[in-house]
């Protein structure tokens, strides 16, 4: 096998952020049409007309939520993953210091991303209630219908994944709708997206920007938009100055991995609080506005790791 060098042809390599992003979308509906094609395949294979007939019709019970997260995964994969390597590798040769995956930076910066995602908690949840609340003009009654059905649904099949009974489940819970999204979403939106927006705008902070709404458009809920442009803009500020992309891994990996665990926890009865009620001081004023002075605090702070590094 031929080993990567330097002088090997980089086809994307300095090309105009437009083009590498274009290259990028053209590469991922690629990859996730035969990605989904073998596992369509795969998945007759192993379960046979059951699994088939799922697509002819909406059905129920296990079988049929353990098709719709193999399916999920697969998605993922052929959306996300796969295509970020292969794109990476025609545009920057070395995969892991192109996607700024080497090292995960300095120790107190590490612990602040960790402290800002659970700072944020609470902000997030507010956003949350008040996105949830937020109408249509009356002319646009009838879209803000169709797309409260969509969501409604939407949360009822998340429901479906998130209410497992055994370890096992709850690890590949963990896997598919944590590890997964944290890994191929920030690939993708900071490792990609926000990259080629601050090389072609020369604005880091437009760049967040735009990513943040695309990401939070890409997931086609109205009504939890906001909270995820917030969770979005956070994603792509750890990114912007630390330029560790396994921090904003990190700290995704966390916001979805706590819904995760502290669902299931709630669903087998560990804990009596519903998880929605966790981070919800939306009543408490002076520990909601504490929990915004602290998590105000952190990003400075963070800001302060990053800035005394660039000048070391």
């Amino acid at each position: 096998m031929q080993k990567y060098n330097s002088s090997m042809k980089i086809p994307l390599k300095d090309k105009h952020p437009v083009i590498q992003l274009m290259a990028f979308i053209g590469i991922a509906i690629v990859s996730s049409i035969v990605i989904t094609l073998i596992g369509l395949i795969g998945g007759i294979l192993y379960w046979g007309d059951d699994f088939l007939q799922s697509f002819m019709q909406v059905q129920s019970g296990a079988a049929y939520i353990s098709y719709m997260k193999y399916l999920q995964l697969i998605s993922h994969l052929g959306m996300f993953i796969i295509p970020t390597f292969i794109y990476a590798r025609l545009a920057g040769g070395k995969i892991a210091p192109f996607m700024h995956l080497k090292g995960i930076g300095k120790g107190s910066g590490f612990f602040l991303a960790i402290a800002m995602i659970l700072l944020a908690q609470p902000l997030i949840n507010l956003l949350t209630v008040w996105n949830a609340d937020m109408s249509l003009p009356e002319s646009m009654q009838g879209l803000e219908n169709s797309m409260r059905m969509m969501e409604d649904q939407a949360m009822q099949m998340t429901e479906l994944f998130l209410n497992v009974n055994s370890i096992g489940a709850l690890l590949f819970n963990i896997l598919l709708l944590a590890i997964i999204p944290a890994l191929g979403e920030e690939f993708v939106f900071r490792g990609i997206l926000q990259k080629q927006l601050q090389r072609w705008t020369n604005s880091g902070w437009a760049a967040i920007l735009i990513s943040a709404f695309v990401f939070s458009a890409f997931h086609m809920q109205f009504y939890g938009f906001l909270p995820r442009f917030i969770l979005g803009i956070l994603l792509g500020y750890v990114f912007l100055r630390s330029g560790k992309l396994w921090l904003s891994i990190l700290i995704h990996f966390i916001n979805n991995g706590m819904a995760v665990i502290m669902y299931y926890l709630y669903h087998n009865n560990y804990i009596a609080e519903n998880p929605d009620e966790l981070f919800n001081f939306n009543e408490n004023i002076p520990v909601l506005l504490i929990s915004f002075l602290l998590l105000g605090g952190s990003i400075i702070l963070f800001h302060l790791v990053y800035k005394k590094q660039s000048h070391e």
